[in-house]
């Protein structure tokens, strides 16, 4: 389970469970209760005699600070089932009392790890209802207090329609696929975190890629890697252990430089949607990316694959659409 690429400050807390109890579903909302700085919240959370901490928090200046991994359970809410299910967030108030307002800056700064939030767990929409049946919720459902203030509260709706809009998430019965992959590096042979859709890239510039690891949500993919050995065999999503799906990965420690895959569209899509195709590119060491690929297609230019053979990839980046 990856942490988001937004944090610009990591200080992490001892107040939390490891590992969360339950899969991510969903995003509670909190406020400092004061004008903190990423750092400073951070520092506070690292007390182990203050029992409290978040996954997140963002000041006015829109720095992102991680305190607890995703992968763990935050202690924020005053309820144990809803922060082993929620990814929580502090956001610093621009002022104290009244409407404890946040900066137009940190409320940007939080639609965007919200959006980054959900396309990593594959939360495909937020739904703020105003009581425990969304999955967008606010600490003073769990709690009396007035967190996260008039300010925020106000704007719940608001933070749900822009997260949504950005992820495509619509009501009319369209249904989108979910693409995951991590590569392994040949430096320490380390795998990298797990990467969703185009929420960035999977790679390290100037570290050749020896493995390669996919799963979709819905559906299948085959893949198969090329190094100097030539093609291996293709790696079939469908026997890739979805908790450990390094379990079946393409790759022989060897620097890759090509990659195919194809995708196989469900049946429920076909019927309702149409065909949808794996677009994917790679790039080689300290260079820019390579074409798009389309499946294994070998028109319109494509040569069936991604990557030229003889030249080592350090990045990559695969979509569905």
């Amino acid at each position: 389970m990856s942490n988001s690429n937004l944090v610009d400050v990591v200080i992490k807390s001892p107040n939390c469970d490891s590992p969360r109890k339950d899969t991510i579903q969903g995003i509670t909302i909190h406020h400092m209760g004061a004008v903190l700085t990423a750092e400073e919240c951070g520092k506070s959370f690292s007390n182990p005699t203050r029992q409290a901490s978040s996954n997140y928090g963002i000041d006015s200046d829109g720095k992102v600070g991680l305190y607890v991994d995703e992968a763990d359970r935050a202690w924020t809410s005053g309820n144990i089932e809803n922060d082993s299910r929620t990814i929580t967030i502090e956001v610093s108030n621009s002022e104290t009392g009244g409407e404890w307002p946040v900066s137009d800056v940190a409320y940007d700064k939080l639609i965007d790890l919200c959006v980054d939030i959900c396309q990593r767990n594959n939360i495909k929409k937020l739904n703020y209802t105003g009581d425990l049946s969304g999955n967008l919720l606010i600490h003073k459902m769990f709690q009396a207090t007035s967190c996260p203030g008039p300010y925020l509260e106000a704007r719940m709706s608001d933070i749900a329609s822009k997260v949504n809009e950005r992820l495509g998430s619509q009501d009319n019965g369209e249904q989108s696929i979910h693409v995951s992959y991590q590569v392994q590096i040949s430096e320490g042979k380390r795998w990298l975190p797990v990467v969703n859709n185009l929420t960035d890239y999977a790679g390290v510039t100037g570290m050749e890629i020896i493995g390669i690891a996919i799963k979709v949500s819905k559906g299948y993919a085959q893949y198969r890697v090329h190094d100097a050995d030539g093609w291996y065999g293709m790696i079939d999503t469908r026997n890739t252990n979805i908790d450990d799906f390094q379990n079946g990965y393409a790759g022989n420690n060897k620097p890759i430089d090509a990659l195919e895959i194809y995708y196989y569209t469900p049946d429920e899509i076909i019927n309702n949607t149409g065909y949808k195709k794996v677009a994917y590119r790679v790039a080689p060491l300290d260079g820019e990316y390579f074409d798009w690929q389309y499946d294994n297609e070998t028109k319109n230019g494509q040569d069936g694959y991604a990557g030229t053979f003889g030249v080592p990839i350090d990045r990559v980046q695969i979509v569905i659409e």
